[in-house]
């Protein structure tokens, strides 16, 4: 069963469970067979992040265009 909790202190085995969750997003999985079929299936995309991406990559060219400007180099906001 998987449950959403507000805290993850004084869970027991929270530690183990979060390094797993964060090997499987990378795709490590140490035995495929002992996870739910449901849970086999692979993302075929993940909107969030390809948004955020999207958006880390248009913060960066405009930072990068802004300092070109006068008030950019100056650190001045509009």
């Amino acid at each position: 069963m998987i449950c959403w909790t507000a805290g993850h202190v004084g869970i027991e085995g929270n530690k183990k469970v979060d390094t797993e969750a964060k090997m499987a997003s990378e795709g490590y999985i140490m035995d495929a067979k002992s996870i739910s079929p449901y849970l086999r299936k692979v993302l075929l995309i993940n909107l969030a992040a390809i948004h955020r991406t999207k958006h880390k990559k248009l913060k960066k060219e405009w930072a990068s265009e802004w300092k070109q400007f006068e008030r950019g180099q100056k650190g001045l906001v509009c």
